[in-house]
């Protein structure tokens, strides 16, 4: 049973030579089909006309900013005397958009 269709999407997926406007079907959380005319009953149709429809895409580099984090909350103290800002900064890095961290350095 399809749970989830993104219909109308621009389906961009070099592995499986996926460049056109297509459909996708979810079932259980993962890729059931990709196509033109998925059948959808049943399933939560998305209409993802626009947007890029592609697999994971990994940023290797990029920036997260204590502005972005909500303001609620305080800094933990370091040793020296200084605050430490990496858990007010990490609340920040959903609100950007990125969903996993390797390292914060």
């Amino acid at each position: 049973m399809t749970d989830l269709i993104l219909r109308g999407g621009r389906v961009i997926d070099p592995a499986s030579g996926h460049d056109e406007t297509a459909g996708v079907a979810f079932a259980d959380g993962r890729v059931k089909a990709i196509g033109p005319d998925l059948p959808g009953r049943g399933a939560e149709i998305v209409d993802a006309r626009g947007p890029l429809v592609v697999p994971g895409l990994i940023d290797l580099h990029t920036h997260t900013y204590i502005g972005a984090a909500p303001r609620s909350g305080s800094m933990r103290p370091m040793s020296r005397g200084r605050a430490e800002p990496r858990p007010l900064l990490m609340r920040g890095v959903p609100a950007q958009g990125i969903s996993m961290v390797f390292a914060v350095m």
